[in-house]
């Protein structure tokens, strides 16, 4: 059975050891040889877990089996990359990332259940639009199937055919 939960303070350690395995993985899925992209992409979820323990302003969903933390999903204030490129513009909604499944849980519906689930705690809390960003390729497949395409695309931002996609969602 999975449980879908907001992870309490025993479950930082393994947060963090489950978004650098799946991070680490979704590297090398993609074809990503940057150790310090790695790193800084893995550092970023780390600061938003630390803030998450904080009770600063991001939420955490995570979906547990029996033994272990398999997938996870955050929102919070437009990442540094969606202000840069969109100049701030989107700053006023909140961010869903982070999304992350263990790749021997990936293609079960964990990742649509953790999406659904993030959905519905920014409705409670009154939220009614979010944005949410993908260059992965693997998540721009994914993403455009759930929701469609991008509402904007960067072309080329992380090279040449490395595009970057941004959606804005209404609840």
């Amino acid at each position: 059975m999975i449980d879908y939960i907001k992870p309490a303070l025993e479950h930082k350690s393994a947060l963090k050891a489950h978004y650098k395995r799946v991070i680490t993985h979704t590297f090398q899925v993609d074809g990503i040889d940057d150790a310090e992209d790695l790193q800084h992409e893995i550092d970023t979820k780390y600061s938003y877990i630390e803030r998450y323990y904080r009770q600063m302003d991001v939420c955490f969903i995570i979906a547990k089996d029996d033994k272990q933390i398999i997938g996870g999903i955050a929102s919070y204030r437009p990442n540094s990359n969606i202000d840069k490129m969109m100049k701030g513009k989107l700053n006023h909604l909140y961010e869903i990332g982070s999304l992350y499944v263990n790749p021997a849980y990936q293609g079960q519906g964990i990742g649509s259940t953790l999406i659904r689930q993030m959905q519905e705690e920014l409705r409670a809390a009154g939220i009614r639009e979010f944005c949410f960003d993908a260059s992965y390729t693997l998540a721009i497949k994914t993403w455009t199937k759930m929701f469609g395409p991008a509402t904007y695309v960067v072309k080329d931002y992380w090279g040449e055919g490395g595009n970057h996609h941004i959606w804005v969602v209404t609840l």
